[in-house]
């Protein structure tokens, strides 16, 4: 197994989000370029799951599991795993969001 990195450095209206926060930000073209980038690590190796480490990508998990059919983690899956590992409803078994 092996773990891949890759940054967003390369898309131009993502990087808005940190150089020009003022600026108006197109989500839609974030998403594609988020998209893609998820895309072109799946060419480069055999990618068993995603791990979102910036909390401005969830928004995009449900994008990159469509079009990879990967699984994808970020802090939202996190949460909901930490949640319903301390919760228990009323019949014993873990809680559910």
């Amino acid at each position: 197994m092996s773990i891949q990195i890759k940054g967003l450095e390369d898309c131009l209206e993502w990087n808005k989000i940190f150089f020009s926060p003022d600026e108006d930000i197109d989500m839609d073209i974030v998403e594609k370029d988020v998209i893609s980038t998820a895309r072109s690590m799946m060419k480069e190796t055999d990618i068993g799951a995603f791990v979102l480490e910036c909390t401005d990508l969830p928004p995009f998990a449900h994008g990159i599991r469509k079009v990879t059919g990967r699984p994808v983690f970020d802090f939202v899956t996190l949460t909901i795993f930490v949640y319903q590992g301390i919760s228990s409803g009323r019949d014993g078994q873990p809680g559910h969001v």
